[in-house]
């Protein structure tokens, strides 16, 4: 027998032993049927001594990296490994059939048998204004057109998307903008575009604004002195919108999604109670939520597709009349340098309705507002980075999945013409222009505002509650308490009612609960008796 005969049957052999070793293995449907060859990346039991016992230990040095350290020794049966079963469920086969550990798609059965698969895609793009136009946020600007751009608005998208074995596809968006928020009369137009060219449903659609008080106004119902919005700009910020999540839809790829929490102290309750009354100031004995909730999307290559980080403070360190996507924005610039600037980094708001920035709390060399919006970014970005750089929990998939809710809030008794004339006749702001915009309306004024509370979940552990309006921070506290912290609040999303309080801020009075109303052209104040709903419904909400 000539030597290439008997090298030819050595290796037929050798072939058949490893296609038995591997047989469980190897990818269900497979039409590729041959006898796989002895190759790289072959998961076998066997020794160091062959080339798939030395594959075998490359492939558990790079699980220890990927999984963060978990898994001490990787074991060379996946299905005596839940986390490693699941990625090898879809994984892409190499040359002959056989699966390869590295491609993982993060797919996994879940309730019901069914396959899923996350993929997120990311965009970043300038929404900065080419004209001088009002900011939105403080009155005393008198909404005079801003006087020159300190750093760029940017609007970060994420687009998400979840596809079935049964070939079915399920899709979100999640969009956080250097924003004051996103205007009610404008978001049933965005939604409606979102659909006819993504498939996308309103309850898998979020949009949120950071709540920077130096960026342009988004709405044309409010009071003058909020901020009057520039129907160009308006334009010029849906159509980047648009582009934003085109660009992510196409960069989608499979993700696996990881989480951690610190804290930090730069945010203070802002309502502070005294001899009965209320009085603006800080309250460091008032409730605040300092948790910094941290995502990691990884790729199969192992790089960071993007970071969502959840926290809660306003953004009001300036009410300078000048462009700046304030200490968030700075904080999102910092984290993108330091990961490299391929990663889309996302602020999103929380629960901060009553909880402003902790300003007197910078170094007293600070003088320049700016200069401290860039200290508090560097204490917040610092924060973060602490995060990605320890051992972060990796969230299983589940089911990627929007549901709508509305919940109506009831008003107080509406004034009379008579009552709204004489306000309308004294000229003092803002009661005069919110007296004139309810003549304007009074046979038409609502008795309730519809408070919507549409939940998004993504993975196992990680949903977002989108509220649109301002929310005071106990609301947040609540729900993150009865959902175990599986669910972020995030409101100034999907529109603007404006605030929403407790039973005992509505009592004692002051901006949140009575004089914000006139600025967002609220008929009334609320009722006492919305906290009692709120929470029963946040209740149902995190239940289902």
């Amino acid at each position: 027998m000539s030597s290439a005969r008997m090298w030819r049957r050595r290796r037929e052999s050798i072939s058949e032993r490893t296609a038995k070793r591997c047989a469980p293995f190897r990818r269900k449907r497979c039409s590729r049927t041959k006898i796989p060859r002895i190759g790289r990346r072959i998961w076998t039991n066997c020794s160091a001594n062959t080339r798939e016992g030395r594959s075998s230990i490359r492939m558990r040095s790079k699980l220890r990296m990927r999984w963060g350290g978990r898994l001490r020794s990787a074991p060379t049966d996946p299905r005596k490994c839940p986390e490693l079963g699941s990625i090898l469920t879809h994984a892409r086969p190499l040359r002959g059939g056989m699966i390869n550990p590295y491609a993982y798609t993060m797919e996994h059965k879940a309730k019901g048998g069914i396959s899923m698969s996350l993929e997120i895609g990311s965009a970043k793009v300038d929404i900065t204004p080419e004209q001088a136009v009002p900011l939105a946020g403080f009155a005393v600007r008198q909404n005079k057109p801003f006087e020159d751009v300190h750093s760029r608005l940017y609007l970060r998208a994420l687009y998400l998307r979840e596809r079935k074995e049964d070939g079915t596809v399920s899709n979100a968006v999640i969009v956080s903008a250097d924003l004051l928020w996103w205007g009610s009369d404008r978001v049933p137009i965005i939604r409606q575009k979102l659909h006819e060219r993504w498939g996308l449903e309103p309850a898998a659609i979020v949009l949120n604004g950071t709540h920077s008080h130096s960026g342009p106004q988004t709405s044309f119902v409010f009071h003058r002195l909020l901020g009057q919005a520039d129907a160009g700009y308006v334009d010029f910020l849906e159509n980047r919108l648009y582009e934003a999540i085109g660009q992510a839809e196409r960069s989608a790829e499979p993700v696996a999604l990881e989480k951690g929490v610190a804290s930090s102290d730069i945010g203070i309750q802002r309502r502070l109670y005294k001899n009965g009354k209320v009085a603006g100031g800080y309250n460091p004995d008032g409730p605040a939520d300092p948790e910094v909730t941290v995502i990691r999307a990884r790729t199969e290559r192992g790089t960071t597709k993007a970071v969502i980080v959840h926290y809660t403070c306003h953004p009001v360190t300036t009410n300078v009349n000048r462009v700046s996507s304030e200490f968030t924005g700075a904080a999102m610039d910092k984290l993108e340098t330091r990961l490299g600037g391929q990663t889309v980094c996302l602020f999103l708001q929380g629960a901060c309705g009553d909880i402003n920035i902790f300003k007197s709390s910078a170094p007293a060399e600070l003088t320049d507002e700016y200069a401290i919006i860039d200290y508090f970014g560097s204490r917040l970005a610092d924060t973060v980075s602490g995060v990605l750089d320890a051992e972060m929990r990796r969230l299983e998939p589940a089911v990627l999945k929007g549901t709508a809710c509305e919940q109506p809030l009831p008003l107080k008794r509406l004034p009379g013409r008579e009552q709204l004339e004489q306000m309308a006749a004294k000229g003092e702001s803002p009661y005069d222009e919110w007296a004139v915009a309810m003549l304007a309306m009074l046979e038409e004024r609502p008795q309730q505002l519809v408070l919507e509370m549409n939940r998004l979940d993504i993975a196992e552990g990680l949903s977002l509650l989108v509220m649109n309006a301002e929310v005071v921070v106990e609301y947040g506290l609540f729900l993150k308490e009865r959902s175990g912290g599986q669910i972020l609040p995030v409101p100034y999303s999907n529109g603007m009612i404006g605030y929403v309080p407790t039973k005992k801020q509505i009592g004692y009075g002051g901006y949140e609960p009575v004089l914000s109303t006139y600025y967002f052209h609220m008929p009334s104040t609320f009722e006492e008796s919305i906290e009692e709903t709120i929470r029963a419904r946040i209740g149902e909400i995190v239940r289902e």
